[in-house]
């Protein structure tokens, strides 16, 4: 038991359950998700968010009493460890994530900028953190009321998922406010990141019938925007501090863009920087008479 208690969520105790059940003098074999049980062996059903598995146990003289006795008690006991470790996992993940929008939470986020600044500190890779506001947040609630304001935030985090990698990380840090990380990105990068999350948020708005009002304003800073000391510590509170002084100015400019920290960009082009993971190529026009050739 002590094997399965150990199990660190509810897919490793089916493994250790198997495994466990496995070397038992009175099982023959003990397999997840077997479609037709034999005649006289022992289910249980295992639900999770994936779905429900089934753990199916052969017994190997399934007429001994005592022996189906043994696997049963230890059938239930995998039953109720499985439960257990499913209601963690999803008390973890509510606490970390952000009910209305799906996205990170402040408190689920944190882990990711830590780890991207303390591997930035090791090898200087470059991390860009985007904040985002929508514009007149309130005054889309006060106007159309805050069913439409909620349904603005699913729009916006829909724009967000819609364009970052797997390895980046969206949050809602409060209210009306987003965050994206980009680890490995620099501010220039980070801008076709903003360029695309506003087109997204402008489609979704057309498609689903938001206010016309609905846009987002969004300030860019990577390592650069740091201070000497701040470099060297690299806390999530200088770069927040830095992205939040271009929201400021992508605000000030008239909403509805985005700003880079006036010290994140380095002089040369876009094209030209081997450490952008986005650029944008032309791409090459299809040979009419030879396609094979394009």
């Amino acid at each position: 038991m002590q094997f399965l208690l150990e199990a660190k969520d509810a897919s490793a105790v089916r493994q250790r359950a198997v495994s466990g059940l496995g070397v038992l003098w009175e099982v023959d074999w003990a397999q997840i998700g077997v479609e037709n049980a034999p005649d006289g062996a022992c289910v249980i059903e295992l639900p999770d968010a994936g779905g429900v598995q089934s753990l199916t146990v052969a017994l190997r003289d399934p007429t001994d009493i005592d022996a189906r006795q043994t696997v049963d008690g230890l059938l239930q006991a995998i039953r109720v460890l499985h439960a257990r470790s499913v209601e963690e996992a999803q008390l973890r993940e509510h606490a970390h994530t952000d009910a209305l929008t799906g996205l990170w939470n402040r408190r689920g986020f944190q882990p990711f900028i830590d780890q991207a600044l303390a591997r930035s500190t090791r090898t200087g890779e470059d991390v860009t953190l985007l904040l985002c506001d929508a514009d007149h947040f309130k005054r889309i609630n006060d106007t159309y009321g805050h069913a439409m304001g909620d349904r603005v935030l699913r729009a916006v985090s829909e724009a967000l998922r819609s364009v970052i990698r797997p390895t980046d990380a969206a949050a809602r840090l409060g209210g009306d406010e987003m965050s994206v990380l980009l680890a490995g990105c620099n501010a220039q990068g980070a801008t076709v990141v903003a360029g695309r999350i506003q087109a997204a948020l402008r489609q979704i708005q057309r498609e689903a019938k938001l206010p016309a009002s609905v846009t987002l304003s969004i300030g860019i800073a990577d390592t650069r925007a740091m201070s000497a000391d701040a470099l060297t510590q690299r806390t999530v509170s200088h770069l927040m501090a830095a992205a939040d002084e271009a929201l400021y100015q992508a605000k000030d400019a008239g909403r509805d863009r985005f700003a880079c920290h006036p010290d994140c960009f380095a002089p040369i082009p876009l094209e030209d920087d081997p450490t952008a993971p986005i650029q944008l190529r032309a791409v090459p026009a299809r040979n009419a008479r030879n396609p094979a050739a394009a």
